[in-house]
């Protein structure tokens, strides 16, 4: 398993929620969010 550290994963302030989907990155949440934003982001990428 190869290792990844944080400046490869584009990770440049915390919290970072990163999605990615086989492997491949595809979005990004930088910074704190309401609740509210973070489960329409996370509805938005499961359906």
């Amino acid at each position: 398993m190869p290792t990844t550290t944080v400046t490869d994963a584009g990770v440049v302030s915390i919290p970072t929620l990163s999605s990615s989907v086989g492997g491949a990155p595809v979005k990004s949440l930088i910074g704190a969010k309401p609740r509210q934003l973070i489960a329409a982001e996370i509805d938005d990428l499961l359906t």
